[in-house]
């Protein structure tokens, strides 16, 4: 995993931001379904630690597709994607 990478953990599943082609999709921000609890630079995160955003930022999903959700950060909303091994 690359540790400079913008991650979090939600329900056992990492997100990762900086995707071009998700950054280009038009999507609408839905409901929160969680917010950073931990923040961490180690690489065995848990649910809800993030290793850039900061404790307290919310988590949205989108309407449009289950595996993005936005963190709505002061300097804007990031999107992340699910990182699927396979």
């Amino acid at each position: 995993m690359d540790l400079k990478a913008n991650i979090f953990m939600h329900k056992d599943t990492i997100y990762i931001a900086g995707v071009p082609w998700v950054d280009e999709l038009k999507l609408t921000k839905d409901m929160q379904v969680t917010e950073i609890r931990h923040r961490s630079n180690d690489k065995d995160l848990k649910n809800g630690t993030a290793n850039k955003l900061e404790v307290g930022t919310k988590i949205f999903r989108v309407k449009e597709r289950n595996d993005i959700l936005i963190a709505e950060t002061e300097k804007g909303d990031i999107r992340f994607n699910q990182l699927v091994e396979g």
